[in-house]
């Protein structure tokens, strides 16, 4: 997918914006692009001030200009004289403000024989160039869209122009469009993202990000309008980042709606109280007489044992919801309880239970697990519906192909929602225990910077006795560290195991002294998977093989750019 700067498009944009802006987000032939949209334009040659609607830079050939209008009709010589703007004049106008700030800095130099192209792009409607003054190639409507990809289109008219160009002035423009990658692209990419105001605030990107996240994918609204409403039991599997919890909150405040009453069952305090406050539900806590109740796998627990095995209550729930299901159910007196207070029981009853099943401690496992080999065998008899969430929609590409390369081999997302963001995952090494206390401090006090509140971040460690605890007892963090994954208002620190359900916009993972082995690889892609946005990673000096070696082994298995494993390479920092 195309970087997209912003990386939502303002729903105040007019449809033709809206429509080219989806159209290069998901394009085939824009997927390597940078492409700003509304981009505002200080310096302008004609006016005070002025914005160009797409502004794109094309790997290995340039800039591309784009001014889109929603309207179709003739363009003519003169068009500017009437009551509306010559479009092509607008565009180039607009390209020439881009081209004078890059003139104006000595530090793009490098820049200035890059070729800029610009087009005139009517998505709905149909050019008709008039006399002398215009060629069809500097437009492109509906009629070059057709039923193809608008991206494709774009990119034959963009390539027509560059070739031009290229043959006009020779070897100069030609070296610039060559050497227009890597390094070099992003130096650009940062300066027009510096100098153009699209430098987003820490709360405006923790906004957005969550945004992203949080629209439902086409396989989450199937599974919420198709599956479950017509199976009476579903069994719903993923692995992490796929949506399975934002599912089971939707399907719960369905449940409500419909006036089914509802238990949902979960492992973590904090997802339960996020059902209580997004879905209005009850606390277990308070009783079961309320119509739904959230409830934790060992809130359910107690609560068999406060009814001394005889239920007076009876089967209660009409529906079960249960999240989390690979940790929550393996409480057996839970997954009894639950049994015994859902009308009909796992047999018969209606319910969806929601679990990262792909990891091999599920239920439908054949690993030998002792805590859920019962409810495993029962659920083999019921044959549940099943449904699997392939689309990762929770974290950037960056983290996913990390968790993959030095974790876990299974987690190979073959499809990601959300675009590549740029933030690529830092590691830095520790060889004493001073050390990496420096460097936690370091990149807390750099993470403090680049997200809106303190509990947006999380170190998390495969150990109790962690870095991140022994900061807290100094004097300078301990108001800011805090060991309640659920706080509001400091840092949260944890083992990754008791993080396992949560998420964080940054995480620190700390302590971290080996990864060969299964259990260490997992434990390290769980631990990275709770990231939506910004991963630092604290490694022991000692595992610089390990982190090259693995690096090594994996990337030919990514299917990715040299750019994006060069620039992975890089922050490794070996």
């Amino acid at each position: 997918m195309a970087i997209m700067i912003p990386s939502l498009c303002d729903p105040a944009s007019v449809n033709g914006e809206q429509y080219i802006f989806r159209a290069l987000e998901s394009g085939a032939a824009s997927k390597s692009w940078v492409v700003f949209h509304s981009m505002k334009l200080g310096v302008h040659p004609t006016q005070l001030k002025g914005e160009a609607d797409f502004v794109a830079l094309i790997p290995k050939m340039g800039v591309l200009v784009m001014e889109i209008k929603s309207y179709s009709g003739q363009i003519y010589e003169g068009y500017s004289k009437g009551r509306r703007k010559d479009p092509f004049e607008q565009v180039w106008n607009e390209s020439l403000a881009i081209r004078d700030y890059i003139h104006s800095r000595s530090d793009l130099k490098k820049f200035r024989k890059l070729p800029f192209a610009c087009l005139v792009v009517y998505p709905f409607g149909v050019c008709e160039p008039n006399g002398t003054a215009y060629s069809r190639g500097q437009f492109a409507d509906a009629s070059d869209f057709g039923e193809g990809d608008v991206s494709e289109a774009i990119f034959k008219k963009f390539r027509t122009e560059i070739d031009r160009i290229h043959k006009r002035l020779g070897g100069p423009a030609r070296e610039a469009s060559a050497d227009f990658c890597g390094e070099s692209f992003d130096i650009l990419k940062n300066a027009l993202t510096s100098y153009l105001g699209f430098k987003e605030s820490p709360q405006a990107r923790v906004r957005i990000i969550n945004e992203e996240i949080t629209r439902y994918t086409d396989e989450q609204d199937f599974l919420i309008k198709c599956i479950i409403p017509f199976n009476p039991r579903t069994l719903v599997t993923g692995l992490p980042g796929t949506g399975k919890t934002i599912s089971a909150l939707e399907t719960a405040d369905i449940k409500k709606e419909q006036g089914k009453k509802t238990l949902f069952l979960c492992e973590s305090e904090r997802l339960k109280e996020q059902v209580k406050k997004q879905c209005s539900y009850g606390d277990i806590s308070e009783g079961i007489s309320g119509q739904c109740i959230a409830a934790t796998a060992k809130q359910l627990s107690e609560f068999a044992d406060t009814q001394n095995g005889k239920f007076q209550n009876g089967k209660i729930f009409d529906f079960l919801i249960t999240d989390e299901a690979q940790e929550s159910l393996k409480d057996q007196k839970a997954a009894q309880c639950a049994d015994k207070l859902l009308k009909g029981g796992f047999e018969n009853g209606m319910w969806a239970i929601f679990g990262d099943i792909s990891l091999g401690n599920s239920f439908l496992s054949e690993i030998p697990d002792p805590n859920i080999d019962k409810l495993r065998e029962n659920l083999k008899k019921i044959r549940p519906a099943v449904c699997n969430l392939f689309l990762n929609c929770r974290n950037p590409k960056e983290i996913c192909q990390t968790a993959y390369i030095f974790g876990d081999p299974s987690l190979n997302y073959e499809l990601i929602a959300r675009p590549n963001g740029g933030e690529y995952p830092i590691w830095k090494y520790y060889n004493s225990e001073e050390s990496q206390s420096r460097l936690l401090a370091d990149n807390l006090r750099e993470l403090e910077k680049r997200v809106p509140n303190l509990s947006d971040i999380a170190v998390l460690s495969p150990k109790t006795n962690s870095a991140a605890a022994r900061l807290a007892s100094d004097e300078r963090w301990k108001d800011k560290l805090s060991p309640n994954i659920g706080s509001e208002n400091k840092i949260r620190y944890s083992r990754i195991d008791d993080f396992a359900s949560m998420e964080s916009m940054a995480v620190v993972i700390t302590d971290l002294n080996t990864l060969d082995g299964l259990p260490a690889e997992r434990s390290f892609s769980l631990a990275a998977m709770r990231s939506k946005y910004l991963l630092r990673i604290l490694a022991d000096t000692k595992i610089r093989p390990q982190v090259a070696g693995k690096f090594a082994q994996r990337k030919a298995s990514l299917s990715e750019t040299a750019f994006f494993k060069d620039k992975m390479f890089k922050n490794l920092n070996l």
